[in-house]
């Protein structure tokens, strides 16, 4: 007896991708210096959930390259002119740690795997953390964690392979990727909060607390792709709750992120408290949007089971998205 199996796509269609370019969505945070659209963080997050709200594999593709090229404010002037005047460049990587950057003279030698490099078939450049080798000897801080630099490079110096085999957000194409005896200098290094331009609230928010918020909008969007989807097939008692909860905390949540660009703007900096409340924020309302869906999971009947159904499609990608690790550490990321 034959299996019928409805395969997601493991990549976005040529006319997606084709889609994003022609839109620029790579393109929100790059300096208007490199013809970047440069939007505002309330614009830029409110495009963001919307593509999110339409499919979770789309709104995940654009905030991770579009968070990534937001680095074109860190990176060299004279070396970012070049690379993100390209109106297609589009970088891929990894926040994590991995492989070494064994440094000789001014030049390091790069070798390493990192996972989860998402958009990693469309991507132009990679950037990835490694940690610094002298003389043989991995280095650390006092505390035992690894010294570390960021560095990106070319496409064609990294080699990259299907490995996403998630459950959720199948289409981003999460692969892991390779750097074998790569020699670079200091042209390819950047830090997170160091930017070379310091006109307007983007340059200045702490790296950090833009991931959090470009991740928490992808959650509340596809919350909302969800809640609307559930409501096709079968409203439950707590449907209405789950209505006002995400209304009144996607408000509260802008004027969050109106108050990062107010502090900004007039203070120039936010303060570690600050930045500490917006991510606890992120943390309970992620714990909060879990515990809605599944409540209401169970009661939609077996269409909510199958696997060519939108609404398990969503399911998945939501839970997905929050094994992230930005949320589930309630201590905000400070290696950023």
């Amino acid at each position: 007896m034959s299996t019928l199996i409805i395969p997601e796509e493991t990549r976005l269609s040529p006319s997606v991708i084709e889609r994003i370019f022609q839109n620029e969505w790579t393109r929100i945070w790059i300096p208007k210096e490199y013809h970047g659209l440069e939007v505002s963080l309330t614009e830029g997050l409110q495009m963001i959930e919307q593509l999110a709200q339409e499919d979770g594999s789309l709104g995940w593709v654009v905030t991770l390259t579009s968070g990534a090229n937001y680095f074109s404010r860190n990176i060299k002037p004279e070396v970012a002119k070049r690379i993100f005047t390209n109106p297609r460049v589009c970088f891929a990587g990894s926040g994590m740690i991995s492989g070494t950057a064994q440094k000789i003279g001014d030049k390091y030698i790069l070798n390493g795997k990192w996972l989860w490099g998402t958009a990693a078939p469309y991507a132009t450049h990679f950037s990835f953390n490694a940690q610094i080798v002298e003389n043989g000897v991995p280095q650390v801080n006092s505390d035992g964690t690894p010294v570390f630099r960021s560095f990106f490079l070319d496409k064609n110096q990294v080699q990259s392979y299907d490995t996403w085999n998630a459950f959720g957000l199948i289409a981003t194409a999460t692969n892991q990727f390779e750097v074998r005896n790569i020699e670079v200098t200091d042209d390819n290094l950047f830090q997170y909060n160091k930017s070379y331009f310091d006109k307007s609230p983007l340059d200045r928010i702490p790296f950090a607390v833009m991931a959090d918020i470009t991740i928490l909008a992808n959650h509340v969007g596809i919350a909302k792709h969800y809640l609307n989807e559930s409501l096709t097939i079968r409203k439950t008692y707590f449907h209405d709750d789950f209505t006002k909860f995400l209304d009144t905390k996607t408000a509260d949540f802008y004027r969050e992120v109106t108050q990062i660009e107010h502090l900004l703007h007039v203070n120039r900096e936010l303060s570690p408290q600050f930045c500490q409340k917006i991510h606890d924020f992120g943390v309970k309302l992620v714990e909060d949007i879990s515990m809605y869906i599944v409540k209401i999971h169970p009661l939609l009947g077996m269409r909510a089971a199958m696997l060519n159904e939108p609404i398990n499609k969503i399911f998945r990608d939501f839970f997905t998205l929050t094994q992230h690790i930005h949320f589930r550490n309630t201590q905000h990321a400070s290696a950023h």
